[in-house]
């Protein structure tokens, strides 16, 4: 099998995924956490273009379906976790980022063998956790970070139903508050509250297994006689 005459136009977005995901462990080894973190920001952007894309192919491909959880490994669960460790090195760190990294490769292969929903996510979505964790670092705050980390950890291998954003509007618009926030936190030199702004953007997706469960419960309990 050739596997560049495999690759679907998806794929390539997938591949820009994992090289802006290196690059931001580049970026925080070499000292410049808040490039790092932005990059992050950019690699969840072409993550979400991939599944856009790779939606609308009639019959999306193995290769393209492991591509993309192999990137997203790289960049929402092995790059937040050395970003994290590096903004605030110790051993308890370490050990967060550690089982951080194992809980979400577990999330991405539960994920690779589970039947297709085009509605619906099994767990926490990796992408949205490592953003999350990216975050949390620009508060400034060892300890918030830490429990980010293994609270979104567990999140992702929990079974709690999470939506897949499929519009291309609403994506858009998240990425234009994310980086509007970023650029506002640059010239103001303070970034803990461009941070705060995009987790509270964040937490109606991170509730919203609450209503979906609530919904789900509806339209399973029987009509009351008259």
């Amino acid at each position: 099998m050739n596997i560049f005459r495999s690759l679907a136009p998806p794929d390539f977005l997938s591949l820009l995924n994992i090289v802006f995901g290196f690059s931001a462990i580049l970026c925080a080894a070499s000292g410049r956490i808040y490039l790092s973190l932005l990059l992050v920001l950019i690699a969840a952007t072409w993550d979400g273009m991939d599944g856009i894309l790779a939606r609308r192919r009639p019959e999306p491909g193995n290769l393209g379906a492991n591509l993309d959880s192999l990137a997203d490994l790289v960049s929402f669960g092995a790059t937040p976790a050395v970003i994290a460790w590096i903004a605030y090195p110790s051993q308890i760190m370490w050990l967060a980022g550690m089982l951080y990294v194992v809980l979400g490769t577990l999330r991405l292969a539960r994920f690779n063998i589970s039947p297709r929903d085009w509605t619906l996510f099994e767990g926490l979505p990796i992408t949205f956790s490592g953003v999350s964790v990216c975050l949390s670092i620009l508060l400034n705050s060892p300890e918030l970070t830490m429990v980010a980390m293994l609270f979104l950890a567990g999140l992702m291998v929990s079974s709690l139903p999470y939506p897949k954003i499929r519009d291309y509007r609403i994506l858009g618009a998240i990425i234009v508050v994310a980086l509007g926030s970023i650029i506002l936190g640059w010239s103001v030199g303070d970034f803990r509250y461009s941070g705060m702004a995009i987790l509270v953007c964040l937490v109606p997706y991170l509730l919203s297994p609450v209503l979906i469960l609530w919904r789900q419960k509806r339209k399973r309990q029987p009509l009351r006689p008259e």
